[in-house]
């Protein structure tokens, strides 16, 4: 650690115990950023097929390790086919009967889940942006599984990146039992650096746009902090389901 950064990081821990009488921390030297890299920003929108392959290929090798379950599907309506089977496989974790709750989001909307899952009698509930959090915090807590799409995905790390907003709230991803995600290739992305800069290239004029609450999701839930014995589902969600529209 260099003196600068020792002395920046003493000054936060005092501002932090005593708001009262440390100086004040500059706004803009927390949200500092620089340009994007022209060259990341255009190989983001400018990848070939071979190239997009390539980030399927390499998300594969990441889910395997993670416990993600991957399924490339050619369009939305396979996707929610998908879901339908899978939902019949399940069985509820709290409650007698199964559920499935979904954001409001042309992606999910495009799976047609009610129709796909009428023969089983399963209920689904859209997430309404006049939806009370209460609300909607029982009928994810219920729910046999969460549908939401993504921001992006890091090809790298098996990372989903989602951005709650309204009606697309964070819940459904940390709540339900099984947590299933939508996503098309194109919203693939190689790395971090990527991310970033995708992130600075929504507001090329100012600050990244980060008001709205970010979750970063590599896997379903999971713990060893009982005898270093790994358990899923522990926190959140025991499965993850990635669809990729390709």
């Amino acid at each position: 650690m260099t003196s600068i950064g020792e002395h920046e990081l003493i000054s936060r821990v005092r501002a932090a115990l005593n708001p009262e009488q440390a100086p004040p921390i500059r706004r803009a030297r927390v949200f500092a950023r620089q340009a994007p890299d022209p060259g990341v920003a255009a190989r983001i929108g400018g990848r070939s097929p071979e190239e997009k392959k390539g980030l399927l290929d390499e998300l594969a090798m990441a889910c395997q390790p993670l416990r993600i379950a991957l399924a490339l599907v050619e369009d939305p309506q396979a996707a929610g086919q998908a879901l339908a089977a899978l939902v019949a496989d399940r069985s509820p974790e709290w409650g007698p009967t199964k559920s499935v709750c979904a954001w409001r989001h042309p992606l999910v909307e495009a799976m047609e889940l009610e129709a796909a899952l009428r023969c089983q009698e399963v209920p689904v509930t859209f997430t309404d942006p006049a939806m009370p959090a209460a609300q909607v915090n029982a009928t994810a807590s219920l729910a046999l599984m969460g549908v939401t799409s993504a921001d992006c995905c890091i090809a790298a790390s098996a990372t989903l990146v989602l951005r709650s907003r309204p009606g697309q709230p964070q819940r459904l991803a940390l709540l339900p039992s099984i947590h299933a995600v939508i996503i098309t290739a194109d919203q693939m992305i190689a790395d971090l650096a990527e991310w970033v800069a995708r992130l600075s290239l929504e507001n090329p004029e100012g600050p990244p746009d980060l008001t709205h609450r970010m979750t970063l999701i590599t896997g379903p839930s999971k713990t060893a902090d009982i005898e270093a014995t790994l358990v899923h589902g522990a926190h959140g969600p025991r499965e993850l389901h990635l669809f990729v529209i390709t």
